[in-house]
């Protein structure tokens, strides 16, 4: 059994956009995936907003609730998402 680990990550150097990256750590101690990989892009301009939370149901399948700011109408606010991730 292993474990999920999720962080906002701004290595794009976009003027402080938030990229949110994740990687897989087995019970050995194996990372999966070294530099980890994109699970969402550009989910927030600030270090306020995107704190991932992370669920993994099994089968090597995870879950991550993320926040974003939605400049749309009609409100203009922080929203709530969930990707559901299948690492390779």
């Amino acid at each position: 059994m292993g474990t999920t680990v999720t962080w906002v990550d701004r290595r794009r150097g976009i003027a402080s956009v938030n990229d949110l990256y994740a990687t897989r750590i087995d019970a050995d101690g194996t990372v999966g995936h070294p530099e980890g990989f994109a699970v969402a892009t550009a989910i927030s301009n600030d270090d306020a907003s995107g704190n991932p939370v992370t669920a993994a149901p099994g089968l090597g399948n995870f879950s991550v609730g993320y926040e974003r700011f939605v400049a749309d109408d009609p409100y203009w606010s922080s929203r709530t998402f969930i990707r559901h991730v299948t690492p390779k």
